[in-house]
């Protein structure tokens, strides 16, 4: 159970990112689009237990 709720994560924060990355021209925003998925998939894996 847990790797599905490891693998749901993923996809979410992958498919949110590039959605908002798409949507968004601005380099600086990229960027700050970027740390925040990242952000979001550290916090996921925290609480999941696999960091």
């Amino acid at each position: 159970m847990e790797d599905l709720k490891y693998f749901v994560a993923i996809i979410i924060v992958v498919v949110v990112g590039f959605i908002l990355i798409k949507r968004i021209s601005s380099c600086l925003w990229n960027i700050i689009v970027g740390f925040i998925m990242m952000a979001v998939l550290a916090w996921a894996l925290a609480e999941l237990g696999m960091l």
